[in-house]
């Protein structure tokens, strides 16, 4: 291994390492379904989705465990400086029409820096859909996941050699703070025909294969197909949703989330007048929570439990003794918190890159408000080194209790103005209580009847219309 491949490897390491805690830290759970469905060796292509920029890059790298090189716009490798740090972690520009006419002859090159990874045994990721545009639906595809693979194929000593690897990513919300990623691996797309095909009609083979590995990504997350009844599906996903959970119900809330979304197409396709009432009673719902304040998980504890509902002598306790330290990390960390809030607004105004910019702000100005308080302790407090970076340990434990403590608080304000709005406007919240009841029971109905219009059992435990 040479000087420059050595220092690739040992950047890939620790990019991937920094990386990957600073996603545990900004999302609350990252799931990685079927993993094994990734080869431990040989040539992989992995064709994703795309529906938060270079986020996707980021759980993909770190939570694979395979070294992946990745196909990327030409437009972010400037300035020089990122562009420099980019190919060193393992990234290959795209030259787009769009953004360089007439310089997509410089695309060969990359497609060759890719066929060379892979004859090495490798992994490439490329984005099918070229840029993020929405996170509910797969774009018409381009056709470069299937050349690259099919012309794979054809290098000498290589055919049979590779997987194509369809990844589907799926965010609860890709701009929210604290939510849940689903990364979920379907099978390898088998090639043989389609190598087949391209001996006699390559261009067939090209258009085949670009449409069975969309058929294959749009089985692999939420894909809504009409954009205007995104909303509602994501409406139903968070009202509905817990209540299945609590119900019993097995299943993955992505598929029962998929669920929600083909009964949601039924009855668009069959009763449409059914849905956009049912539209509007949600409309109508969540406004008079907005009005009162009140967040529907905690009307949910209530239906479903109502002992649990409220907060009790142990939350109070606990809120308590955490409130202390909790007040404490966030008063360190918040003009870091701030000025990282700020830099998001500015530098992303698209919602496919809010999460990595506000995550890469973090990483720039985390270490630096550090660096600034160790400098600050030392004119200070005279303290030696050693008793420094005891207390940077201290302030960063801090940081990281009252992240946990203000979720947790905020799950039980919730509690509390429930508690209060119970004993004091008791009729008010009986009314809201009897509307989201009533709104249920029009959810069940129709999940009932979908699953008996379409014969699927399983369809019957998951879908409102």
């Amino acid at each position: 291994m040479d000087a420059s491949t050595a220092a690739a490897a040992l950047a890939y390491r620790v990019a991937n390492s920094v990386l990957g805690w600073a996603l545990s830290l900004y999302f609350r759970r990252i799931e990685v379904r079927d993993r094994g469905r990734l080869p431990a060796s040989g040539p992989v292509l992995i064709a994703a989705n795309h529906p938060a920029a270079f986020t996707d890059v980021l759980v993909l790298g770190t939570r694979l465990p395979r070294r992946i090189h990745f196909l990327a716009m030409s437009g972010i490798f400037k300035p020089w400086i990122r562009g420099f740090a980019l190919r060193l972690v393992g990234a290959l520009p795209v030259y787009r029409s769009e953004d360089h006419p007439g310089q997509t002859f410089r695309n060969d090159a990359t497609f060759h820096a890719c066929h060379e990874i892979l004859d090495r045994g490798g992994a490439v990721l490329i984005f099918p859909e070229g840029t993020s545009e929405t996170d509910r639906r797969l774009a018409r595809m381009k056709t470069g996941a299937a050349r690259l693979a099919l012309a794979q194929e054809q290098r000498p000593g290589q055919q049979g050699r590779l997987t194509l690897l369809p990844a589907g990513l799926h965010f609860e919300d890709r701009t929210g703070y604290q939510s849940d990623v689903v990364l979920s691996l379907g099978e390898p797309i088998i090639l043989t025909p389609y190598r087949t095909l391209a001996g006699s009609d390559p261009r067939a083979a090209v258009v085949w294969l670009t449409a069975a590995l969309q058929a294959s990504l749009e089985e692999l997350f939420l894909h809504i197909p009409e954009p205007e009844v995104t909303r509602l599906v994501h409406d139903l996903e968070h009202l509905y949703l817990d209540e299945l959970k609590a119900g019993g119900d097995p299943r993955h809330s992505l598929e029962l989330a998929r669920r929600v979304s083909d009964c949601v197409e039924y009855f668009r396709r069959t009763d449409p007048e059914r849905v956009h009432r049912v539209w509007h009673r949600i409309a109508h719902y969540r406004r008079k929570l907005e009005a009162l304040k009140l967040e529907d998980a905690a009307l949910g504890e209530i239906e479903r439990s109502p002992k649990r509902a409220f907060p009790t002598a142990r939350h109070v306790v606990l809120g308590v003794l955490g409130l202390l330290p909790a007040l404490l990390g966030g008063l360190i960390h918040y003009l870091p918190y701030r000025a990282c809030g700020t830099i998001a607004r500015h530098l992303a105004p698209q919602p496919t890159r809010v999460t990595s910019v506000r995550i890469g702000a973090g990483l720039m100005v985390l270490p630096l408000s550090y660096g600034v308080l160790a400098l600050l302790l030392k004119a200070n407090t005279g303290l030696p080194p050693r008793d420094i970076a005891l207390a940077l340990a201290a302030a960063v434990a801090l940081g990281l209790f009252a992240l946990g403590y203000f979720r947790w608080l905020g799950r039980q304000r919730a509690r509390i103005r429930l508690a209060l709005l119970a004993v004091n406007h008791r009729r008010l919240v009986a009314r809201v209580r009897a509307e989201r009841r009533e709104l249920m029971r029009i959810f069940d109905q129709a999940r009932a009847q979908f699953s008996a219009a379409t014969g699927d059992g399983s369809a019957g435990q998951a879908g409102p219309g």
